[in-house]
């Protein structure tokens, strides 16, 4: 029997450790886990949150696992493609797209016409420079949300590119 064996990591936990029902109180019986748990450190220094209970997106979407697919959140390096499928959120250059829009039609109301255009070409210019920052500035692409229903197998292909779970 390795060490391994003995210790499963954390992973192995949130898969096939109950969870206690948070209605019951706050006292955690033995046997079971907190509903949310710690993320996961690997050993390259990489942080994933893995999540399983009837309030994740998971499946059995029960408090009583094993769970086969999970809801992963937040990694702090950019997974791979395989996992595009899975997205939940938007990418940082959709939403500072979107603001602007949003933010030039609510900026424009009233203004009379010839000055319009003017005011286009300066919110374009800000729009560029905000997206080129912001893009420096946050995480790596497809950091910044979570993953639903994501298969376990995928998540532990990712912890072990990493360099497996930090012991």
């Amino acid at each position: 029997m390795t060490n391994k064996d003995k210790h499963p990591g954390a992973l192995e936990f949130i898969l096939n450790t109950p969870v206690h029902n948070w209605r019951d109180g706050d006292d955690v019986e033995d046997g079971f886990r907190k509903s949310a748990v710690d993320a996961i450190v690997c050993n390259d220094g990489t942080i994933i949150s893995v999540q399983a209970s009837e309030t994740h997106y998971c499946k059995p979407r029960s408090n009583y696992g094993p769970w086969y697919l999970v809801e992963v959140g937040f990694p702090t390096a950019t997974p791979p493609d395989s996992w595009h499928g899975y997205f939940e959120g938007e990418f940082h250059s959709n939403r500072i797209e979107r603001f602007f829009k949003v933010y030039r039609k609510s900026l424009f109301r009233g203004t009379p016409r010839k000055y319009y255009d003017n005011y286009l070409d300066w919110i374009g210019d800000i729009y560029r420079h905000v997206r080129r920052t912001v893009a420096l500035a946050v995480s790596p692409i497809g950091c910044d949300s979570i993953y639903a229903w994501i298969p376990v197998e995928l998540v532990r292909e990712y912890i072990e590119a990493h360099g497996g779970e930090l012991a």
